[in-house]
């Protein structure tokens, strides 16, 4: 009988959840969430496995957590500034195709303040790999935005693309920084996407 069947014999047994591996704890909650809410002992699980020193066990929490509403993918964002630059790099991607408002204005608030650019880099790539309104959020910051923010948000949009930015473009009425924008762009497209 291998350690699974064992654990899983004794949780039969005990009905004690912290009786299953990990591997089975993953699970049994996969299955639960669509079921019904986790309980307080299922996302302290969860949140514990978020530090597992094994990387699978710590992307499969964070996909499990990232995959719930918002309070549970809040806990992943609390839990962030404890890990280290190892472990943040494997929980972005997760964070960034998690779709919630909240976790697009922490990514942004990472752009805003990473002192490295190197981080910065990874932390664009996967904003651009998101399904996030980038564009809306650029022309909600850009007016208020450091040198440091505007650069990075300049090489997100640069990643994006111009036919990504098109749309948007000829849809406002206005831009706040019709600089920051040309030099993104280029001058002309900003002109002949403002005259249309």
């Amino acid at each position: 009988m291998d350690k699974d069947d064992l654990s899983y014999q004794r949780f039969q047994e005990t009905g004690d959840l912290d009786d299953l591996t990990p591997e089975l704890r993953f699970a049994y909650l996969e299955a639960k969430i669509w079921q019904e809410p986790l309980s307080p002992q299922d996302l302290a699980f969860l949140t514990s496995k978020l530090h597992d020193p094994a990387d699978l066990i710590a992307v499969r929490a964070v996909s499990t957590l990232s995959g719930l509403d918002k309070p549970e993918l809040q806990i992943v964002l609390d839990e962030y500034p404890k890990m280290s630059w190892d472990r943040q790099k494997l929980l972005l991607p997760f964070i960034a195709a998690s779709g919630h408002s909240t976790a697009m204005i922490f990514l942004f608030d990472l752009l805003k303040n990473l002192s490295s650019d190197s981080k910065a880099d990874f932390v664009i790539l996967c904003l651009s790999k998101s399904d996030f309104p980038i564009f809306n959020m650029v022309y909600i910051l850009v007016p208020d935005a450091s040198d440091v923010l505007k650069r990075r948000m300049k090489a997100l949009l640069q990643m994006l693309g111009v036919d990504y930015a098109r749309p948007f473009i000829s849809a406002a009425p206005m831009l706040p920084d019709p600089d920051f924008f040309a030099d993104v762009y280029g001058k002309d497209f900003i002109q002949s996407m403002q005259v249309q």
